[in-house]
């Protein structure tokens, strides 16, 4: 089981991401209809 600590504003939201596929390298992925605030927060920060 991994976790997953979620900052927004003032608010912090500890989540777990349950995960019984064995060793790998998991990874999320965004829906389509979602913006892509990630890369927006990495180029502020370049």
């Amino acid at each position: 089981m991994g976790s997953l600590i979620v900052e927004s504003g003032d608010r912090v939201w500890n989540g777990g991401i349950d995960y019984h596929g064995g060793l790998g390298y998991a990874h999320l992925e965004r829906g389509s209809a979602v913006p892509d605030r990630l890369e927006e927060i990495i180029k502020a920060r370049a």
